[in-house]
């Protein structure tokens, strides 16, 4: 017989009409026990986990019986707790302590929406500095079980579990774990979703000497998503998808891994790490009463992969900067891609800026060449000075800025101000701290000197030469670009990564500034592409740039997938319908597949539109004039996936908005074979559908009741609104 006693134990509630998470207070800990979304139980905690892991160099953490598990980790007392109302949300914020550190937990829901935020903060108490290696915003372990979990001490006698775990493995028992959806990312193929088995991972949950297998997913520098992206999804039967988000500044880490639960069985953990000294190289100093931000995160579940969209968007929105101009109603004209790429002069813009007025573009923006550079070199080896270069305007950039908005149009251009050209004329353009620097070497990448934004010289500078650059040549537009990424910073604070992470933060609260200081300029943030696209740049952009990918056809699944973890208003989206160098005639079908790319997106209209025939000018007006028709919906639309989340070698992707009793979506075929599609729409329960672009294409299509059918050509796209029944 064995003999269990029962604690005291205080349950506290933080929950809407969508999610509820559930705490216990027991002995001077207070622990969360389950986390539901929807009326189910998602995550549901073993007895006694800690609710806060604080990791400081030096200490060692593993201890004898604080809880059963011997988990490591600072042990924290729990001290308080204090419930917030906020406008549309609801806060529990959470303290708990120790003789070192203070630390002060704030989880948030909002009105009518599923999702949770969370972040801590840890400020020093000790009397003498130390150094912390990982900080967690939030670890859930128990996902995916459901039941009671039994609070109980320790019993008297217990079975030695190796025992029972290596019974199970020889008996060949199913791990039964999730899938996990894991966002791939690189320059040109961004939103590239992978659908992981965790069981062919490596991962078990019922082998014990397997109980220490994981699966990292990290990304280091700058760029927070030049491999992966900061957001994961589990899948699983029964339950549906738990997703989860960190937003970053620079380098981050999360972990899939399992382990003991109870004495008797293991589980599923989702350790949302942050960064760490192991996965990142990151370490930060913490001096005597100074306090340490976590980065935030977010979880939610739901049994639809369109409705974790559903609740991250309704998070993303009311966490977005509200900005005064709507990018997602304009076209915005750059001639970066197939026109003039980085060779932009006055005689081509002269050229091309009456045939772009003629199409109806509301910005032309002049991409990276307008500025201080030499003959012959990269456009940025010399940038710096950030004056207008004379040989490529010899009338002077006024003149250029006159002709477009003599048009109609309003006038933007590009610089880069993380960077500094390694032949920049003005060698003394700012102090030598300003720089990153590693061993006390200023470090090079992508022939450019980092820029270290932590300093204040750096942000003043910055701030200095928009504002220059503002009165000169009143733009409408600018894009923010940055094409390098650096790895390491030598910092006072902590290691090489914590100087890279310092300059992130002050970066965007100077850009965050910058925006606040000229709400008159649209402004947009772009990295290589869709290098910086994680959720702390997205709620600060008006208008992101997703990708530099300059193929049409393998656009589509990157834009049906990235619509999953972006405000769809805020995503730029090239449409290029002239694609080569030496400008043949382009096909029809071109042109349409490339206005349906950037339909329910920001539109950013380039190649050589005087290559364009009658017949494709007036396809592209067509488009055109659909696209700004859709922007009443957009800012309240939510994404659709009717096939699912794409994979990149899917030949028909579909993806598209409903808003307002309405269905849109855009359906493709990009392989060069006739292909029949069909959709089962049961679940939006539509009624009737319509060609809405191109209205006047011969195309095979038809409704069965939910069931969609249609033909398409070989490279070709059609977009389709269907009513929905109310």
């Amino acid at each position: 017989i064995t003999f269990y006693r029962v604690r005291e134990m205080t349950n506290l509630f933080l929950e809407n009409n969508k999610t509820k998470i559930e705490f216990a207070i027991e002995k001077e800990q207070i622990t969360i026990r389950k986390v539901c979304f929807f009326g189910e139980e998602y995550v549901n905690f073993p007895a006694g986990m800690q609710h806060s892991y604080v990791f400081i160099v030096g200490q060692a953490y593993r201890r004898k019986i604080v809880n059963r598990y011997g988990v490591g980790g600072e042990i924290l007392r729990y001290k308080s707790h204090r419930f917030l109302q906020g406008e549309n949300k609801k806060q529990l914020i959470v303290e708990e302590e120790n003789e070192r550190v203070v630390v002060i937990t704030t989880y948030t829901l909002y009105e009518n929406n599923a999702t949770i935020e969370c972040k801590k903060e840890v400020r020093n108490v000790s009397g003498q500095p130390f150094t912390l290696e990982c900080v967690s915003p939030l670890t859930l372990k128990g996902v995916f079980l459901q039941g009671e979990v039994i609070q109980a001490e320790e019993p008297e006698t217990v079975e030695d579990p190796t025992t029972r775990f290596d019974a199970a493995h020889a008996e060949g028992e199913n791990d039964d774990l999730p899938y996990l959806w894991r966002m791939n990312s690189s320059w040109c193929s961004e939103g590239n979703f992978e659908r992981l088995d965790l069981a062919k991972e490596g991962l078990r949950t019922k082998a014990w000497r397997n109980r220490y297998n994981k699966i990292l997913v990290h990304n280091n520098g700058t760029m927070t998503t030049n491999r992966f992206f900061p957001f994961g999804m589990l899948e699983k039967e029964k339950f549906g998808y738990l997703a989860f988000e960190l937003l970053p500044t620079g380098s981050w880490s999360y972990e899939i891994e399992t382990g003991i639960y109870d004495w008797d069985s293991q589980a599923l953990m989702v350790c949302l790490t942050g960064k760490t000294l192991g996965d990142n190289g990151w370490s930060k100093i913490l001096s005597n009463g100074e306090i340490y931000e976590t980065e935030t995160v977010r979880v939610v579940g739901a049994p639809e992969v369109e409705t974790v969209v559903e609740n991250l968007l309704g998070t993303r929105r009311i966490a977005h900067r509200q900005h005064t101009l709507a990018p997602y109603a304009d076209v915005v004209y750059n001639g970066f891609m197939f026109n003039n790429w980085d060779c932009p002069t006055e005689e081509k813009d002269e050229k091309n800026i009456p045939v772009v007025a003629e199409r109806g573009a509301d910005y032309y923006v002049i991409d990276a060449g307008w500025h201080d550079r030499g003959e012959d070199v990269s456009p940025t080896i010399e940038a710096g000075e950030w004056r207008e270069n004379v040989l490529r305007y010899p009338s002077g950039l006024q003149k250029t800025i006159e002709r477009v908005r003599a048009k109609g149009m309003k006038f933007g251009f590009w610089v880069e101000l993380q960077g500094i050209g390694i032949h920049c004329p003005n060698k003394n353009i700012l102090p030598e701290h300003c720089f990153f620097h590693v061993d006390g070497v200023r470090t090079v990448c992508n022939n450019r000197w980092q820029l270290d934004y932590s300093q204040n010289e750096t942000r003043e500078w910055a701030t200095a030469t928009i504002s220059r650059l503002i009165a000169e040549y009143n733009p409408d537009y600018i894009k923010i670009d940055y094409n390098q990424i650096q790895t390491a910073n030598e910092c006072k604070t902590g290691s090489l990564t914590e100087g890279v992470c310092a300059h992130s933060r002050a970066y965007l609260e100077w850009y965050k500034k910058l925006q606040d200081a000229y709400p008159q300029v649209l402004f947009e943030t772009c990295s290589s592409g869709g290098m910086l696209m994680d959720a702390n740049h997205a709620s600060l952009a008006t208008v992101f740039s997703v990708s530099d990918c300059n193929d049409c056809y393998a656009y589509p699944t990157m834009l049906g997938n990235l619509s999953a973890l972006l405000m769809p208003e805020q995503m730029g989206a090239w449409c290029m319908p002239v694609p080569l160098y030496s400008y043949p005639n382009t096909t029809d079908e071109r042109v349409i597949i490339n206005v349906i790319n950037s339909l329910y997106f920001c539109m950013h209209l380039s190649t050589k539109m005087d290559c364009l025939t009658e017949q494709q000018k007036t396809l592209l007006d067509e488009g055109i004039a659909y696209y700004k028709q859709l922007a009443a919906v957009k800012t309240k639309a939510l994404p659709v996936f009717p096939k699912g989340l794409l994979a990149f070698d899917d030949e028909t992707p579909v993806f598209g908005l409903k808003a307002d009793g309405k269905l849109y979506l855009a359906v493709y075929n990009v392989s060069t074979k006739v292909r029949e599609i069909t959709l089962d729409l049961r679940k939006y329960n539509v009624k009737s559908c319509t060609l809405a672009y191109p209205k006047a294409a011969k195309t095979a299509y038809g409704l069965d009741g939910n069931v969609f059918k249609c033909e398409l050509q070989g490279k070709t796209a059609r977009a389709f609104e269907f009513i929905i029944e109310t």
